[in-house]
């Protein structure tokens, strides 16, 4: 059989990320049991594992006793967590997560600022905050593998081109070209949700689960999908884009491009639980949400925890919509989990316990439901892994 160009390279790519992936999990371990794990010769793993050892990836740790036969003694590998990172960052609308991550999916430093501007501005002003960032962490250039973005929009992740992101008012960025020359290279970009879903099943609340999707509940609504431990995009990429969802009481009217924001969202986002609580503002004039000179999701949720009665109504109107959503994508997808993250799963336990009774009731199918385990560092998280797994250093299988 004649080889095709790249395939040998691609083969040692794959039996590098395997074996590193192996040590990674069942620290110690020897050569001997990564080639009969893996069922390939002795040689092919020494080899590999001389170049991690080389690298500083992985280093030796103690022998192990011979066998019964007598021999020598197996020598143990142990994984180097802090041998390389990886920037992420989290593009929100409101705020920005500017994380470090290891190897290992540990936060190193982190940073929180508030997306400032709109326009290719935000994307200037954060990434000339993302190398100040960098700078004060000490960490040498030749040890940060690269840097992955997660942007609200649809993403291109070939190109890194943002398009219709309502959040940070972009028509069309090329993200990739504003960041280049500032950031640690290469760079990555993709939709923050599945940024986030990434994150979650590397090493969140889905670490365990084959198949994923993550509800991301803010300035808008959107889900990740990972399926078979693989993030699924759909034929042009718009997957998961379930702001657009139809809602019974707040349909569409007239067409819906995808620079607005969807029905799911104008009733189940920030924004929605706002504007609810605004206008029903009148109707309860004992409500504790009068005292608030601007009223924010934050506030309906605080209220709801004291039981008020105006907060509560919007606290079952949001529930509804959402569980509603949630119930749609169980039945489409069945997976094994379904996780709950961004601003509004602030809420935790009062939106959570809700949801899950009204999807108890509606769905057929049993389905996991979870708050994001990262809480609001899951994209950056997902964004440094993507990192990660495209230079081979990472395997979700």
């Amino acid at each position: 059989m004649e080889l095709k160009k790249g395939t040998l390279s691609d083969i040692r790519r794959f039996n590098r990320s395997t074996i590193l992936q192996l040590i990674r999990e069942n620290a110690p371990i020897s050569r001997a049991d990564l080639a009969q794990t893996l069922n390939i010769s002795r040689s092919v793993v020494s080899i590999i594992v001389d170049e991690l050892l080389a690298d500083g990836i992985i280093r030796e740790a103690g022998t192990g006793e011979s066998t019964t036969l007598g021999g020598r003694r197996p020598v143990y590998l142990r994984f180097v967590p802090e041998s390389r990172f990886a920037l992420g960052i989290d593009v929100g609308g409101s705020k920005t997560m500017i994380s470090l991550v290891n190897l290992a999916g540990e936060i190193v430093q982190k940073k929180k600022i508030r997306t400032l501007h709109r326009g290719s501005a935000a994307i200037e002003y954060i990434a000339s905050e993302a190398a100040e960032f960098i700078r004060n962490t000490k960490i040498p250039a030749d040890k940060i593998l690269g840097t992955g973005i997660g942007a609200p929009g649809f993403v291109n992740p070939h190109t890194g081109l943002l398009s219709n992101a309502p959040g940070l008012a972009i028509d069309e960025l090329d993200i990739k070209s504003v960041v280049a020359d500032t950031l640690p290279n290469p760079i990555f970009v993709d939709n923050d949700v599945n940024m986030a879903v990434i994150g979650e099943v590397w090493c969140g609340a889905a670490k365990h689960a084959t198949d994923a999707v993550m509800l991301t509940i803010g300035t808008g609504i959107g889900a990740g999908i990972v399926i078979s431990k693989q993030l699924y995009r759909g034929r042009r990429g718009y997957a998961g884009e379930i702001g657009y969802f139809q809602t019974y009481d707040h349909p569409s009217q007239g067409e819906v491009g995808l620079l607005e924001y969807g029905p799911l969202e104008a009733v189940a986002s920030g924004g929605g639980i706002v504007n609810l609580a605004r206008q029903l503002l009148g109707d309860y004039p004992s409500s504790a949400l009068h005292k608030c000179s601007s009223i924010t999701a934050e506030d309906v949720f605080a209220a709801a925890e004291s039981e008020d009665i105006l907060a509560l109504r919007v606290i079952d109107s949001v529930s509804a919509h959402l569980a509603a959503a949630l119930n749609n994508v169980i039945v489409l997808l069945d997976p094994d989990i379904v996780i709950i993250g961004g601003g509004v799963a602030g809420a935790k336990d009062i939106l959570l316990d809700r949801i899950r009774r009204i999807v108890a009731r509606m769905s057929p199918i049993d389905c996991s439901i979870a708050l994001a385990r990262l809480g609001e560092d899951a994209g950056a998280v997902g964004a440094a892994g993507t990192v990660l797994m495209q230079s081979e250093y990472l395997k979700l299988s």
